[in-house]
C-alpha cells in the first residue's frame, strides 16, 4: 500500500467563474495494489465555502488508470452534498 498526503501543490489558488480566489487545502491518494483500489481525497476553499471530496474504493484498471465516483460535501455560505468524478493514471 502506498499513501501520499500532499500540501497545496505549488500553492495553486483555485478560482471560480466569478473571479473568487480560493485555496487548495490538501489532496491525498492512497493506493492498495493488492486489492486494486485507491482512496482519493481533496479539500479546497473558495468564496466562503469549504469543499471536501472523497473517492472510496475507486478501482484500478489493467491499463494503470483509475476512476470512479467521488462524494462531495460543501459547507459554509452554502451547504450541499453531491458527487463528482475521481480519476487518473498510476506511473
Amino acid at each position: 500500500m502506498i499513501s501520499y498526503l500532499g500540501p497545496a501543490v505549488n500553492e495553486v489558488n483555485a478560482h471560480d467563474n466569478l473571479g473568487n480566489i480560493g485555496y487548495l487545502g490538501s489532496a491525498s491518494l492512497t493506493t492498495d495494489f493488492t486489492n486494486q483500489r485507491v482512496l482519493t481525497s481533496v479539500d479546497l476553499g473558495i468564496n466562503e465555502q469549504v469543499w471536501h471530496g472523497q473517492g472510496l474504493q475507486v478501482p484500478i484498471y489493467a491499463d494503470a488508470t483509475f476512476g470512479g465516483t467521488m462524494a462531495v460535501n460543501v459547507s459554509g455560505s452554502v451547504n450541499a452534498n453531491g458527487s463528482g468524478k475521481s480519476g487518473g493514471i498510476i506511473y
